[in-house]
């Protein structure tokens, strides 16, 4: 399953599928799940992303994919976002301020 998640980040058709594959409990898969989501612009995808980049204890590298699709799938919101992310108080602290 993973390398097929893997392959719909390059091949069109499978939305429904990386969807799918976004509520995954294995961590790989997950991850690229999300850079599939980005990779395509898969706007079906954006509340998973801002959930992910909302919650502070989302892994770092699954972290860095959702700050990768969120500026993939809507740039003008992912902006916003991302600032909050960036202003956040500590490097060490995850806990961040969201936009509504």
């Amino acid at each position: 399953m993973l390398t097929a998640v893997f392959a719909m980040r390059w091949v069109r058709g499978f939305d429904n599928q990386i969807l799918a594959a976004l509520e995954s409990a294995d961590a790989n898969i997950h991850y690229e799940a999300v850079h599939a989501a980005g990779n395509w612009e898969l706007d079906a995808a954006w509340p998973h992303i801002v959930e992910l980049l909302n919650d502070p204890d989302t892994p770092k590298p699954l972290l860095l994919a959702a700050i990768g699709a969120a500026g993939s799938i809507r740039p003008a919101e992912a902006g916003m976002i991302l600032v909050d992310l960036a202003d956040s108080k500590t490097k060490t602290s995850r806990k961040r301020p969201t936009r509504p």
